[in-house]
């Protein structure tokens, strides 16, 4: 199994990753994604990947950060790519929840998928209420997108998949209100899906409520077993395979 998304360097989970990673191992977690939110998490989590084999990082600079940013940072992680086996840029993305500048969200997640475009990386998106927006800057640029924790309707999600994107869901498919959600999981093609625990958010049932952390990521590919009648072993299988053939390891 992969989780596709974790946040191993949270203030949650960094002083226990090592216990952390030995769970995820016996739970039968064969990689873990894990993708930054600014340059101080880059870092870290590079750091992070090089402790750990089965640990791969994702870069990037997440909307809600977006106001510290300057335009080296943007040099300083083109340095990273040269340099580190980053394998795609993430966690970027647009959210008009947070407090900090639309314009400014708009203009630093653009930099960034140029970035992505130049060094031919797929991209790990936060969408929040922004599906338009989003989709209407990523069709300017060449890049593969996955849409991360994937809450979006169907008609959103059928659009994502018209430009080549990837569906990645997490533990959210497990609560119980989100009939919507499994629904849209049922008819999705594995071919186009990645699963994930967002740790150290969004636990799955039926551990919901507690920090959630990579071993947890049985019970979302169980959930989607259900859903789809299909073995665990054989959607592994198959999401394995979007994985070596998008990031090419």
């Amino acid at each position: 199994m992969i989780d596709f998304h974790a946040h191993l360097d949270d203030e949650k989970i960094l002083p226990f990753l090592d216990e952390i990673i030995k769970r995820a191992k016996d739970a039968g977690v064969s990689l873990i994604i894990s993708p930054s939110v600014n340059l101080n998490s880059a870092l870290k989590i590079i750091e992070i990947s090089k402790k750990f084999e089965n640990v791969l990082p994702m870069i990037g600079i997440h909307p809600s950060e977006v106001d510290n940013f300057k335009d080296e940072d943007l040099n300083q992680l083109e340095d990273f790519i040269k340099k580190e086996k980053i394998i795609g840029i993430g966690e970027i993305g647009l959210d008009y929840t947070y407090k900090t500048d639309k314009n400014k969200q708009k203009e630093i997640f653009e930099k960034q998928l140029q970035l992505a475009e130049k060094y031919k990386l797929p991209v790990v998106l936060h969408i929040r209420e922004t599906f338009n927006d989003v989709l209407g800057i990523l069709k300017n640029f060449k890049v593969v997108p996955i849409w991360h924790s994937c809450t979006g309707n169907l008609e959103e999600v059928e659009k994502f998949l018209e430009i080549g994107g990837f569906i990645s869901f997490s533990g959210i498919i497990t609560f119980k209100k989100a009939n919507r959600l499994r629904e849209i999981v049922k008819i999705l093609p594995l071919e186009r899906i990645f699963l994930e625990t967002d740790s150290p958010y969004l636990t799955p049932e039926p551990y919901r409520g507690k920090i959630n952390e990579p071993a947890y990521i049985k019970f979302v590919y169980k959930k989607v077993a259900e859903i789809k009648n299909i073995e665990i072993g054989k959607i592994s299988n198959i999401i394995g395979n979007n994985f070596e053939n998008l990031f090419k390891i």
